[in-house]
């Protein structure tokens, strides 16, 4: 990828801190625990589950401040695992005597669950995209799918990867949030660039502070990326593993604010 996109802005989810700024502080606060679903409506929290929500939180910090408006944002969202809670809570009511079904819990399983009640919330009837990928490259495609609508249709674009605790698995739940943008408007405070051209840059490793919580967590890599860009030091950040000879999916960025 040859076009360099602008980054707008970033939001960060996980349990003890509920913003970016306070990851980045290391300023642990216990009582969040659980995410508030910022952007949506009452009616609507109430059907979102816990997914839903962190997405929601994670994109309203992005989009704060920007002027960019929540219902002209494209959105891609990229989890591995989706809704497992609903559908491990499905499976259950299939074990019971007699076994129960429950059609809510059955919309909210699906793997675009989360990007549906987000856009619905938003009033956003635009571009949205729900992928998966291995856990080794859920950040590396989600940004792909979001950088190349914003290089080739223009406009703005958030980027969520989110995932939250397996029932196999005990780390942490994260989400985040990267806000693109080919051409940011003049009220945008553009944080960087990704993919801009020009010297050579050095490649940049996994910020030293890191919760061991986290973990295991698929989407944990996007926490590395939205610390890099915020603490402004240009790089080029990997962003799976490099396997049977070939390159790593690796993502370049520069600062450029205004």
């Amino acid at each position: 990828m040859s076009a360099a996109v602008a980054v707008c802005g970033l939001g960060l989810w996980t349990p003890g801190f509920a913003s970016l700024a306070a990851w980045r502080a290391g300023a642990e606060d216990p009582s969040v625990t659980e995410p508030v679903g910022a952007l949506m409506p009452k009616a609507t929290l109430r059907r979102a589950t816990a997914l839903t929500r962190m997405a929601a939180d994670a994109l309203a910090q992005a989009l704060h401040g920007t002027g960019i408006a929540s219902d002209r944002t494209a959105l891609v969202l990229g989890t591995v695992g989706g809704e497992l809670d609903t559908t491990f809570a499905c499976l259950a009511l299939t074990h019971e005597v007699p076994p129960a079904s429950s059609p809510l819990r059955f919309r909210n399983s699906v793997h675009n669950a989360a990007l549906g009640h987000v856009s619905i919330a938003t009033g956003n009837r635009g571009y949205g995209s729900a992928l998966s990928a291995s856990a080794d490259r859920i950040v590396a495609m989600s940004l792909l799918e979001g950088w190349l609508w914003a290089a080739t249709q223009g406009g703005h674009v958030a980027v969520l990867v989110v995932d939250e605790t397996w029932p196999t698995d005990r780390f942490d739940p994260v989400a985040g949030a990267v806000l693109l943008s080919a051409e940011p408007p003049p009220e945008a405070h553009v944080l960087g660039w990704l993919g801009a051209p020009g010297r050579e840059l050095p490649t940049c490793q996994a910020p030293p502070w890191q919760r061991p919580s986290l973990a295991g967590n698929p989407s944990a890599g996007i926490v590395d990326l939205l610390t890099l860009l915020a603490d402004g030091a240009p790089g080029v950040l990997p962003l799976s593993p490099a396997t049977d000879g070939q390159a790593p999916w690796s993502v370049p960025f520069t600062v450029a604010r205004p």
